[in-house]
């Protein structure tokens, strides 16, 4: 079976989201750091990444951040 290219970059991005929201959950006050080479989709990435928080309900108001279940 071949894996077309878009296909890639959907799979790796996909666990990059992931752990993102999985590190996000255990240190919310965090710093993350995404690490993909030149091309490689870091803003898609970062993007598809405050999505997957937003639709899990994690918001900050007046300083205080919350999170639906993660």
């Amino acid at each position: 079976m071949t894996v077309s290219f878009a296909q890639r970059f959907d799979e790796f991005q996909k666990i990059a989201v992931d752990c993102i929201v999985t590190d996000y959950g255990e240190t919310p006050a965090g710093r993350y750091l995404l690490v993909i080479p030149t091309g490689g989709g870091k803003t898609i990435t970062a993007v598809k990444s405050v999505n997957a928080l937003f639709e899990r309900g994690c918001t900050i108001q007046n300083n205080i951040e919350s999170c639906g279940s993660l």
